[in-house]
């Protein structure tokens, strides 16, 4: 009987374990803020590891966002957005975001113009 106790006892320990490291049971989303700080509009997609479909979002120039998302491995496409509503160039990469962390993520271009006809950064 003693050892049954002490298998699961180990069984839950392992599962909090798991539960704490890996966030597969985890159901608080990351909060995501988006920050806009070109003249520029941005059209951001999400597309997550575990939960395929695609989350798309567009960020208007100067504009802040704030969004909730699962916690997963995502890859990211940042695209800055000509004055015509065309694509310009696009950034691939990949981010881990993680259940119930805050994260700020400023967009900014070298093409933004500060109405004197000068790029800036």
């Amino acid at each position: 009987m003693a050892a049954l106790s002490v298998v699961a006892i180990l069984l839950l320990l392992l599962l909090g374990w798991f539960q704490g490291r890996n966030r597969w049971f985890a159901t608080e989303p990351a909060h995501l803020e988006l920050v806009n700080l070109c003249d520029r509009d941005w059209k951001i997609i999400a597309t997550g590891t575990r939960r395929g479909a695609a989350q798309r979002w567009e960020i208007a120039a100067g504009a802040t966002v704030l969004i909730d998302i699962p916690a997963d491995e995502y890859r990211i496409d940042q695209t800055l957005l000509t004055e015509a509503k065309n694509t310009g160039p696009t950034r691939t990469f990949s981010m881990r975001v993680e259940a119930g962390e805050r994260y700020r993520w400023k967009l900014l271009s070298l093409l933004s113009e500060d109405g004197t006809g000068r790029a800036q950064p």
